[in-house]
């Protein structure tokens, strides 16, 4: 594979100087970001059931 398209692939890494802002759906599920570091992150959301009698 030539190296140009190799490289235009990734993996791509960059630093953000700020957080980023919830996606929509994260919101609506309710999750919540218990770390993010090293290009991993831990997220925490709650299982409801609905309807349980």
């Amino acid at each position: 594979m030539d190296e140009a398209i190799k490289s235009s692939i990734g993996p791509h890494h960059f630093q953000m100087l700020s957080w980023i802002s919830c996606a929509p759906f994260e919101r609506l599920l309710n999750m919540d970001i218990v770390e993010a570091i090293d290009g991993r992150a831990v997220l925490r959301m709650p299982f409801l059931v609905w309807g349980w009698q």
